[in-house]
C-alpha cells in the first residue's frame, strides 16, 4: 500500500510520526513523504523519501509576525498560528499535495493535526486521511476555535464546501501516542481517536556522546525553535550545579554559537530522547508535547 505522509516545516511535528513510519515499513508498505523545500534534509535524515512543496518565503513570514506584535502576548500567538498554520501554510503547500496524490496515488494519507494542505487536497481528491495528534485533545479543541475561519477561507481555495463548524475536522481518523491519564478528563478526545505506544529502543548502555562522569546527569531541551540566549541561560544556572549536563538543540541552533562548555556539559544538534531518558535523573524542557 501507498502512503503519503505530509508535514510542514517542523521538526518536532514530523519525529512524533516516525514511529508509524518504521512500523508501515516493516509492513512492507511504500512511503513518500510531502514537505516544504527547506525540510528536505530532515526527512531524508529520517531515511524517508522527499518530495518537496512550496516553503512560505521567510518575509511573508516575517511581515505575518510583525503584524500582530502588537498583541498581548496569547492573542498574537493565536493569532500568528491561525495565519502561518491554517492561511498561508496550507496556501504555499496545497498544489503540490493535489498533484501527489493525484500523481502518485496513494491509497492513505498520514498527517498531523497542525499540517492542513493535505487534509484539504485528500478530501479533493477523496483520499482517507489518517491525522496523529501530538497534542492533548484539549488543545486540539482550543485550536479548532481559533483557526475556524482561516480553514474556511482555504476550503474555499481548494474548491471545497464550507464547513464553519469544522465537522470534517471531528470525523476524521485520529491516532495518538499520549497516554489517556494525560489527557483532560472533559476532553479526552474524539470518539475516532486510537492510541499506540512507540516500541523502545533504549539501551541499558549509556550512549557514548553523554558527558562522563558520575554525577547525576540532567537533560535539557527546549524543543527544536528556542534560540541560543535562552539555552546560555539555562547553561549557566545548571551548569553551577553538582551534575552532568547534556543538551540537545535541534536544527535552528547552531552549538558552536554557544562556545566552549566545561567538560561536564555536553551539547549537541540531536540527542535522541528514548536513549538519553533511562540514564537521566531530571529534564528541563518546555513543556512541548513530544519531549513530555
Amino acid at each position: 500500500m501507498r502512503i503519503m505522509i505530509a508535514t510542514n516545516a517542523l521538526v518536532g511535528h514530523f519525529r512524533p510520526r516516525l514511529p508509524f513510519a518504521d512500523a508501515f515499513r516493516r509492513a512492507g508498505h511504500e512511503l513518500l513523504v510531502v514537505a516544504p523545500e527547506s525540510f528536505g534534509p530532515t526527512v531524508r535524515r529520517a531515511g524517508l523519501p522527499h518530495r518537496p512543496c512550496a516553503d512560505v518565503p521567510p518575509e511573508v513570514t516575517a511581515a505575518a509576525a510583525a503584524r500582530y506584535s502588537t498583541l498581548p502576548p496569547r492573542q498574537a500567538i493565536e493569532a500568528l498560528g491561525a495565519e502561518l498554520m491554517a492561511r498561508l501554510g496550507p496556501r504555499a503547500a496545497l498544489p503540490a499535495m493535489i498533484d501527489t496524490i493525484r500523481e502518485w496515488g496513494p491509497e492513505v494519507v498520514l498527517r498531523e493535526t497542525a499540517e492542513l494542505a493535505s487534509l484539504l487536497a485528500a478530501e479533493r481528491v477523496d483520499r482517507p486521511t489518517l491525522t496523529v495528534r501530538i497534542e492533548l485533545a484539549c488543545v486540539i479543541e482550543r485550536g479548532m476555535a481559533y483557526y475556524a475561519d482561516a480553514i474556511d477561507e482555504m476550503r474555499a481555495t481548494a474548491g471545497l464546501p464550507a464547513d464553519p463548524d469544522l465537522e470534517r475536522l471531528r470525523t476524521v481518523a485520529y491516532a495518538t501516542l499520549v497516554p489517556p491519564s494525560f489527557e483532560d478528563p472533559e476532553n479526552p478526545g474524539l470518539p475516532t481517536t486510537r492510541r499506540f505506544r512507540a516500541p523502545k529502543q533504549s539501551s541499558a548502555e549509556p550512549p557514548p556522546w553523554l558527558p562522563p562522569g558520575n554525577d547525576p546527569l540532567v537533560y535539557l531541551s527546549f524543543g527544536t525553535v528556542a534560540g541560543s540566549d535562552r539555552y546560555l541561560a539555562a547553561i549557566e544556572a545548571l551548569a553551577a550545579l553538582p551534575i552532568r549536563l547534556a543538551v540537545g538543540l535541534g536544527d535552528t541552533t547552531d552549538p558552536a554559537v554557544l562556545g566552549t562548555m566545561a567538560p561536564h556539559v555536553r551539547v549537541q544538534r540531536w540527542m535522541p530522547q528514548q536513549q538519553v531518558m533511562p540514564h537521566a535523573a531530571a529534564m528541563v524542557c518546555h513543556g512541548g508535547a513530544g519531549s513530555v
